[in-house]
């Protein structure tokens, strides 16, 4: 089962989701915001590469974390103004 959690600082909302997977690969780690990078055996491998994009576009980033074997944290930082922060 994964895991998230959302904070704030003065201008940024941050979202952490974590699972409990296999984990990102070393080899595939520089590829996965990619488009149509996959490693699965359907889908188009547009979903990551999408939000990468939409999230740069908005001025905030997307990271993430990973032990193969263990699982993965993407951490979104999204910039917002303390008036719109409803946590």
């Amino acid at each position: 089962m994964g895991e998230s959690l959302i904070s704030e600082s003065e201008n940024h909302l941050f979202i952490s989701v974590k699972d409990n997977g296999n984990g990102i690969s070393v080899e595939n780690q520089d590829k996965i915001f990619v488009p149509n990078f996959t490693t699965k055996n359907s889908g188009m491998g547009l979903g990551l590469a999408m939000v990468h994009r939409i999230i740069e576009n908005m001025g905030g980033g997307i990271t993430f974390e990973t032990t193969p074997g263990l699982g993965t944290e993407f951490i979104l930082k999204l910039p917002v103004t303390v008036d719109q922060i409803h946590l």
